[in-house]
């Protein structure tokens, strides 16, 4: 090569360099994620880590492949927050479902990243009076119904996946007089209030076991017991089985159908702590069993016979067992709370294995006396056990294939203070920051879910620190090297209790402890806002909180606790997709674009039909000619001439909208053409405007929103007469619109007495 050619050369190779910052790095190095994996809540905020993503240039981009689409999010995109060669942060678009994403620099492609998104709802559980229930426990049937087991409670209760329905409250029977004691707050008492209510199990017939228990660690005067309840929901009938012992504080409950047995974890200080069990066939359901007079169940500790609670009684009688499962061989895996180990029991041997857990890490709260605290534990399809230790915030997989002593002696920990049989595959804590976990779940698509927060108030006792919102769900994704993902923090959430995922539809649900919450993850769909397309009321578009400004009339700025459910002229349509969000008559984008009217001097307000509060709708009065930016300014008064018939429309209007000119109210419903028109902007042709269950004359006469027209009505109307300038005035109370509510307006609600339709 020449010398002018190796000039020519090394200008060509500077000018790409300065035209293509970033693209030398890319030349054969495709970019790369590091997150195999990634978890997100519908429009969630992402950060993903990774080389070769070059500069925010055209060339370079995020795709998504989700319900068989393709999107791709431009790394110039507003949603697009930063974009660094080994970093990039941006916000989901609303439309993205589950799929995979890659990052695309300059034609090449990353690593396929598979994502999980979800939106989120939470429903409030009604709280039962007298108690302080909070849910813990949680179940999932077969039909999507989600059951909940409180601490202090005396009510199973349960929540429908349409969330339209109302929760099912169901009375648990009673015992006579009471099996449980507390002394917690201080005084020593007996109570028919269960204390404890830590597990719930659902079986494939649709009904529910569940654990109550009396106070953990009582050690008062009175008798202090725990039972085990069946609810069968076909049947709506409880069964009640008692545990015979006193002291005996009972967490965990497993029904074993090949033995025909329950199986349940007994803590007490007095008789020792047990893996029990009573056999089905013989036990007898006692919901009103008392303990000083009536039949206690006979213990065995060998041989089961009839009606028996066999105790298979644990080596360290200070462990408390909490949780159990079923292994395929039939043997009862549990973990011992407060002996920082992991148990399991072959019940036809009665023989014992004990899998220490590593030292606590833990320096704070609770746990520094109650150690690491395994609770809860879940078998995954491949035969791996994974257990939480809560005050770690660890999540451990166990390996009972290595339980084999030519293997590894798992009954001990190795040189290097760790079990061999045991993975911590997620440590969240440094042991002084309060950090903790609750419960794990095995759902689906090879993810193993568990809850996680920060200091609370969880697992049994009174933690030591603040209790800060900063609670959220996590994965363990099986299939991509159990690669942990953190889901975003729930908003002003302390704390979380259990979890669990729908076989079928993939619906994560989990209780809100302090909260009395229940929550749910629900794979996005349609719009993505986790509201079924049956009941969305604006199924194409991303709207969670169901905003419809026309549904109702808000009566909180009049000081009502309660809002007008009868409008008028109401629509099911949401506003994300309602044009006319007020159903004031003007198109929402022309009351936010500018003067909606040649006689408005600036924009309406979109979702309030009256802008300037002169009892007018917006509409009217652009249609009419005034002003509906200036309270002073109304449509002209007419002479007799012009509006024969005196409702404050004029004969060449009337003409217009098809309404009789000499005819007062042409639909005959009470109102006139010109308030139907002016006021309320419903049709003075037809006596329903919306079409619903209600017609006009009763939706403007129920004034509290209950359907029915009777003297509760009256009496609201009656507690605000008085003209507009009164201080009193409601607008809604007002039927007629004059301006006054008196005499006259209790007259029109009296004539429309009766219920709807």
């Amino acid at each position: 090569m020449n010398l002018r050619a190796l000039v020519v050369f090394s200008l060509l190779a500077v000018m790409l360099m300065v035209r293509a910052p970033g693209r030398l790095a890319a030349v054969g190095l495709p970019p790369q994620v590091n997150e195999p994996v990634i978890g997100n809540l519908v429009g969630g905020q992402v950060s993903i880590t990774g080389m070769h993503f070059g500069l925010p240039t055209s060339q370079r981009s995020v795709r998504f492949n989700y319900d068989g689409l393709v999107s791709t999010l431009s790394a110039s995109s507003p949603l697009v927050q930063s974009w660094l060669d080994t970093s990039i942060q941006f916000t989901l678009p609303i439309e993205v479902h589950s799929g995979t994403m890659t990052v695309i620099v300059d034609g090449q492609s990353s690593n396929a990243v598979d994502t999980f998104i979800y939106a989120l709802t939470t429903r409030s559980l009604p709280v039962t009076a007298g108690t302080n229930g909070k849910p813990v426990g949680i179940a999932v049937t077969a039909d999507n119904r989600v059951w909940v087991n409180e601490e202090f409670h005396t009510e199973l209760k349960s929540l429908s996946p349409d969330s339209t329905q109302p929760p099912l409250v169901r009375r648990i029977p009673s015992p006579s007089t009471g099996i449980f004691a507390d002394n917690s707050t201080g005084a020593d008492r007996s109570t028919q209030i269960s204390v404890l209510g830590e597990d719930i199990d659902a079986q494939g017939d649709g009904s529910v076991w569940f654990t109550e228990g009396g106070g953990y660690l009582y050690g008062g005067q009175h008798f202090n017991t725990s039972r085990i309840v069946r609810y069968e929901p076909a049947a709506d009938r409880f069964s009640c089985y008692n545990v015979p012992i006193d002291d005996a504080q009972v967490i965990g409950v497993l029904l074993d159908a090949a033995r025909g047995v329950v199986w349940y974890s007994e803590g007490s200080l007095t008789h020792g702590n047990a893996i029990s069990s009573f056999s089905l066939s013989g036990a007898v359901s006692d919901c009103a069993w008392d303990p000083l007079t009536s039949t206690r169940a006979p213990l065995c500790s060998v041989q089961q016979v009839p009606s028996c609670h066999q105790r298979h009684l644990l080596p360290n009688n200070a462990s408390q067992p909490a949780n159990l499962v079923l292994d395929p061989a039939g043997n009862v895996w549990f973990v011992e709370f407060w002996g920082n180990r992991i148990g399991r029991l072959t019940p036809e041997s009665g023989v014992f294995v004990e899998l220490p857990l590593p030292a606590p890490i833990v320096r704070q709260g609770p746990g520094t006396f109650a150690g690491s605290g395994p609770f809860e534990l879940a078998f995954d399809a491949s035969g791996s056990l994974w257990v939480t230790e809560s005050f770690d915030a660890t999540i451990d997989r166990v390996r009972p294939d290595r339980m084999s002593p030519a293997n590894f002696n798992c009954t001990q920990l190795d040189l290097t203070g760790k079990n061999p049989c045991i993975d911590e595959i997620f440590v969240g804590s440094n042991g002084i920051d309060g950090k903790t976990v609750h419960t794990v779940s095995v759902g689906q698509d090879g993810l193993v879910w568990f809850t996680y927060m920060g200091q609370s108030s969880m697992i049994l006792f009174a933690a030591i620190g603040n209790s800060t919102p900063d609670a959220k769900l996590g994965f363990i994704d099986t299939n991509k090297n159990n690669f942990v993902v953190l889901m975003p923090t729930l908003p002003n959430v302390i704390d979380l209790g259990g979890v669990e995922q729908h076989p079928l539809t993939r619906d994560v649900w989990f209780t809100e402890y302090s909260s009395r919450k229940i929550g749910r993850l629900e794979p996005a769909s349609g719009d993505g806002d986790g509201i079924p397309d049956a009941i969305d009321n604006c199924p194409t578009v991303y709207n969670p909180g169901q905003e419809n400004h026309d549904a109702y009339v808000d009566l909180a700025p009049f000081g009502f606790k309660f809002n007008d459910a009868t409008a008028i002229n109401s629509d099911t349509l949401g506003d994300a997709c309602d044009t006319d969000d007020d159903n004031d008559g003007l198109p929402d984008s022309v009351e936010t674009s500018g003067p909606p009217c040649a006689s408005a001097t600036g924009p309406t307000d979109p979702l309030k039909s009256d802008t300037d509060g002169d009892g007018v709708l917006d509409g009217a009065e652009c249609a009419l000619g005034s002003n509906p930016n200036d309270p002073n300014s109304k449509p002209a008064a007419l002479s007799i001439a012009d509006d024969p018939d005196r409702d404050g429309l004029s004969t060449a209007f009337e003409n217009t909208i098809g309404t009789d000119p000499n005819v007062r109210d042409t639909d005959g419903d009470g109102l006139s053409d010109g308030v139907e028109y002016k006021n309320y902007n419903s049709n003075p042709l037809s006596t329903n405007t919306d079409g619903d269950l209600c017609g006009d004359a009763k939706e403007v006469s129920s004034v509290n929103g209950d359907y029915v027209v009777n003297s509760a009505d009256l009496a609201i109307v009656a507690s605000a007469f008085g003209t507009s300038t009164s201080g009193r005035y409601v607008p809604d109370f007002d039927p007629n619109k004059d301006g006054a509510i008196n005499a006259g307006d209790l007259a029109f609600v009296a004539h429309n007495f009766g219920t709807c339709p």
